[in-house]
């Protein structure tokens, strides 16, 4: 019983301070997987409105080029 007591002593502080920092990391990497989810949902959004715009710009662009070539 001793021996558990001084087991117990001389790791304890180490063994809670790991638990502690092992719970801390669970945390943080669930609230930063969040915040990264967020981010690319964004960024998806923020993809396919820039896709349209070069879609439109490249019809623009086709219109012009045969009006010009048709004036030739």
């Amino acid at each position: 019983m001793e021996q558990w007591v001084q087991i117990i002593s001389t790791y304890g502080v180490s063994i809670a301070a790991m638990i502690a920092l092992a719970v801390y990391i669970v945390k943080k990497d669930k609230e930063n997987q969040a915040v990264i989810n967020e981010i690319m949902s964004e960024h998806k959004s923020e993809v396919n409105d820039l896709r349209k715009t070069i879609e439109n710009n490249t019809l623009i662009v086709t219109k012009l080029y045969e009006r010009l070539s048709n004036e030739k």
